[in-house]
């Protein structure tokens, strides 16, 4: 058997760890990040953990402290127990790079059992696959599924919940491979209440091309569906379930998120979610058509839709710095019948140094009248930054009323 040591030690630097399950519970109330923390570990237990500067001094003398340095992330081991039983058969396949080990044995093994068995499903069958899916505590990962949810006041009581779901466009080789000219997606989401119950759902599908001129932007580019809920303010938790019709492979994706009454906001400025993107697309482009619902009400009245230009939410929030980031909110003006002069600018922090801060953008016009709202947009050049992570900070100011809004999130830049 190993041997333990009783000796004192300890690992520091940045940590995540979480409180709770994300899954259930949401990011936002179950994630910590400590950018400097320390981890003391003794007969096998940890021992001690939080920020370095209140753990260091309750340290026992004589332990070792080892700095893992500023760009290393210290966690809790992953254990992964599962099996992909499709893959059995290519269990010990010659191990080439990534992508062409799955084009070559992965994704055409499966291939022999998620088609032949999805194709000989009745209509009834597919609904209770879908069924099956959203009833699951657990995600289903067979598709890989990243989401966006915003809020922006529509007025004193109502707010806009935009959602963008992305899939990787690679998660189409499966329908590609089997020689398919296009697919289709199917989209369902819903919202419930802190108590379980539905407030709204969606179903929608994408129809999908799969032709050699656009096999080439799918491989580089995520498919992206939008939609959008109006609500009051409250927690709630978010599912999406997306299915390829061809292939029958389904991924679902749960959060948690709150609508807050910025109506009770009376020390802050009160804003909206705060939109980070490198990408503006034509409204009408695209590489699918989505089926019109009644969503399309919602996702046409979209705050992210500007002079035909569609501003595309980063969800990982890692940027390149050969392209412009675009920051995207909303200041709120209650009983206001003109605008109301604010000043807004937006800064990069490494540590506790400044590495950049653009020049204050005086707000002087925009009021919207049913909402109050004054749309804040910022265009940032990241070339003159280095690689690395970042905290992005957005600071409002109304110099008239004395007050103030901030908001600040993690960003990495990449070459």
């Amino acid at each position: 058997m190993p041997v333990i040591s009783s000796r004192p030690t300890a690992l520091r630097g940045p940590v995540l760890t979480y409180t709770g399950d994300p899954f259930r519970d949401g990011l936002d109330r179950t994630m910590v990040h400590e950018p400097d923390a320390i981890v003391a570990m003794a007969d096998g237990k940890i021992t001690h953990f939080g920020p370095a500067g209140q753990i260091a001094p309750h340290l026992p003398t004589g332990t070792e402290i080892r700095n893992c340095g500023r760009d290393a992330l210290i966690s809790a081991g992953f254990v992964d127990s599962h099996v992909h039983f499709p893959q059995t058969p290519m269990i010990a396949a010659y191990g080439t790079q990534l992508l062409a080990w799955l084009e070559k044995y992965t994704y055409p093994t499966e291939l022999k059992f998620a088609d032949k068995e999805f194709a000989k499903f009745s209509e009834a069958d597919k609904e209770r696959q879908l069924e099956d899916a959203l009833m699951l505590e657990n995600p289903v990962t067979e598709i890989t599924i990243a989401m966006e949810v915003n809020f922006f006041q529509l007025n004193r009581a109502e707010y806009f919940v935009p959602v963008a779901v992305k899939i990787p466009g690679s998660e189409l080789a499966l329908a590609r491979r089997r020689g398919a000219a296009r697919t289709m997606i199917d989209f369902i989401g819903e919202v419930k209440d802190e108590y379980g119950t539905t407030i709204q759902n969606v179903r929608d599908k994408l129809d999908i091309k799969l032709s050699d001129d656009t096999a080439a932007q799918l491989a580089k580019r995520p498919i992206q569906y939008e939609t959008g809920f109006t609500l009051l303010p409250g927690k709630y938790v978010i599912k999406f379930l997306a299915r390829d019709s061809e292939t029958g492979r389904v991924g679902t994706f749960q959060a948690g998120f709150t609508v807050p009454n910025l109506n009770r906001e009376e020390k802050r400025i009160p804003i909206s979610s705060v939109v980070l993107s490198s990408q503006r697309v034509p409204f009408n482009e695209a590489l699918y058509n989505v089926q019109k619902s009644d969503s399309d009400k919602n996702v046409n009245a979209n705050p992210l839709v500007f002079d035909g230009q569609k501003l595309i939410p980063s969800i990982t929030r890692v940027f390149s710095k050969s392209r412009e980031m675009f920051v995207f909110l909303q200041a709120y003006e209650r009983g206001a019948t003109t605008t109301q002069p604010l000043v807004a600018f937006v800064t990069f922090y490494r540590g506790e140094v400044k590495a950049l801060e653009t020049a204050p953008l005086p707000v002087t016009e925009g009021l919207e009248v049913r909402s109050k709202a004054v749309a804040l947009r910022f265009s940032l050049p990241l070339d003159s930054l280095a690689t690395g992570r970042y905290e992005c900070q957005v600071t409002v100011l109304d110099p008239a009323g004395q007050k103030a809004a901030f908001w600040r999130a993690p960003v990495v830049l990449v070459p």
